[in-house]
Parts: C-alpha cells; structure tokens; sequence
C-alpha cells in the first residue's frame, strides 16, 4: 500500500493550478491577438461591402446613391468606408489573473461613426461650390430634407452621369437607405453576425 501525504493544502494546490492555466491563457492571447484581429478586420471589410448601400454608391443607374448625390468618386469613397471600418476593429486584452479572471474584448465601429465622418471621399461638392456630405445623411440624418426648393430628375446629363436636380419641391434620402446614429447601413451589417464573429475566436484562440 502506497500512502501520499501532501505538503501543501487544496488552496494552495488549487492557486498554483489557476496560476499556471492563467500564463498559458494570457501566453495564447498574445500570440494569437494579431491572427484573430486580421480574420475579423478581413470579416468586417466583407460584411461592408455587401450592404445594399455600398453597392448603390457604385451603381450607375438612375434613383441609385451614385447618382442621386452625382457622387464622382465612388470606387474611392466605398474603398475609404470599407476600411475605415473595417480598421475600426479593436482587440482589448485584460490579462487573467491567479483566479483567472481576465477578458478578451472586441471593439466594432463606433457608434458616433466619427471615423467615417472625417472621411473626405464622404464629400461631394455640387456644381455651385457647395459641400455635400452625402455620407452624414446616409449615417446620421435620417429622412430630412436634404435640399429644399429643389428635386431629383433622372436624366443622362448630370455630375453622375443619371440625374440632375430641378427646381421645384424638395430632396431627401430614399427611406430605404437614410439610416441614423446606431441604426445605419455600417450598424446594420453586424446584426446576425454574432456566431460569426465567435467562430473566429474559437478557431483562433482556442
């Protein structure tokens, strides 16, 4: 008969144990920051870049964004979003202690889309000199009115190449694209990712 006698107490045991898995967690975070970062920025870019309103910024046809805002620089503007908010993703690491408390936190777009904001391909400006910040209607102002006195009429000779403004009534966003603070076309394409976003982490971290 073998008898063990134990020279330190469960408590001890056990912190030694915590303190251990605690260095190899932190030591796999680290090493694999960078990896699951570039996975969900390369996520984020795709996820962008297939809302309906990226797609309208390129799109030639009359009654699409492209033309209604006689936006010049689309292919410029839409590459600038993508990865703008696509490099917006952020990895937070709080170290796990002896009783492995710790976290691991991500960080998408924020929600005041500053970063977008500053973006100058958000600008267009019209052919009387003036600043259209096409992409803060698109983000923040909703249904409002974007030029009072004037409407859109879809014709082949204007800035975009569909459409001109004539006067006469008043310019909004197509509902179907005005977004606001927290619910817009960027906001809108994370909803549903979520098991996305964690198979990412479990087969980068885990």
């Amino acid at each position: 008969m073998i008898t063990l006698k134990l020279t330190q107490s469960i408590f001890e045991i056990q912190n030694l144990i915590n303190e251990a898995t605690a260095k190899e967690l932190n030591k796999i975070v680290r090493r694999r920051k960078a990896i699951t970062l570039g996975k969900l920025k390369n996520a984020t870019a795709k996820w962008i870049a297939e809302t309906d309103e990226i797609s309208s910024i390129t799109n030639p046809a009359p009654n699409e964004l492209k033309a209604l805002f006689g936006i010049t620089g689309s292919q410029n503007a839409v590459q600038a979003i993508i990865e703008s908010v696509a490099e917006s993703v952020v990895v937070e690491i709080l170290p796990f202690d002896k009783k492995l408390r710790g976290s691991v936190t991500f960080k998408f777009q924020p929600q005041n889309n500053l970063n977008l904001l500053a973006l100058k391909e958000g600008h267009q400006i019209t052919e009387k000199g003036t600043d259209l910040h096409w992409l803060d209607w698109l983000l923040t102002k909703g249904d409002s009115v974007i030029v009072i006195g004037y409407r859109y009429s879809p014709r082949e000779n204007g800035r975009g190449g569909r459409g001109v403004m004539k006067k006469g009534g008043t310019f909004r966003v197509n509902p179907k694209y005005s977004g606001i603070i927290g619910n817009n076309f960027v906001s809108k394409a994370f909803i549903g990712r979520e098991q996305q976003v964690v198979k990412i982490i479990e087969d980068t971290l885990l």
